[in-house]
């Protein structure tokens, strides 16, 4: 099986280890290593766009519930004002509408504090993004369409960034 994981700064690709990989895995990595979950499938291969990726294939991402944010409304628009689960674990996916209308804009501070935040998924309805949004997430990457408001909110803040 195929996915995406975590190292350092860099997302990589993986493919699950079968029993035999174990083992030319720990000679590689040393012998104190317990028990091996996954294996790099190709150094060419390693960083990938595409998020918890199963078999070459995009898993779905399906948005987070309106009642797992705080936000306002506004001239026909949302903004995310806050995360209500600060000791979220892994990703978020903000709507791209909440309650019939866009979501345009994520607060300032709208994520801080979420040191478990590893991946938020953010629309190209997002034109938005205030400072500090994501303060104290040290592990996040951001996944977001090609070309919108959000990649370059990432590369100018030096986040990782995963294009759908």
């Amino acid at each position: 099986m195929m996915g995406m994981v975590r190292y350092g700064p860099h997302w990589l690709k993986v493919q699950t280890a079968t029993p035999e990989d174990a083992s030319s895995v720990k000679e590689s990595f040393g012998t104190n290593t317990k028990e091996i979950a996954a294996v790099p499938v190709s150094m060419k291969d390693s960083v990938s766009s595409k998020p918890l990726s199963v078999g070459g294939e995009a898993a779905e991402l399906k948005a987070n519930p309106a009642s797992d944010f705080k936000y306002s409304k506004s001239d026909g628009k949302v903004t995310i004002t806050r995360l209500k689960r600060k000791k979220i674990r892994g990703k978020v996916v903000i709507p791209s509408q909440i309650d019939g209308l866009p979501v345009v804009s994520i607060g300032y501070g709208a994520f801080g504090g979420c040191t478990g935040l590893i991946l938020v998924t953010i629309p190209s309805s997002v034109t938005s993004i205030g400072e500090d949004t994501f303060g104290e997430s040290f592990d996040l990457a951001i996944h977001a369409p090609s070309g919108s408001y959000a990649e370059k909110y990432a590369k100018e803040g030096n986040i990782p960034f995963m294009a759908d």
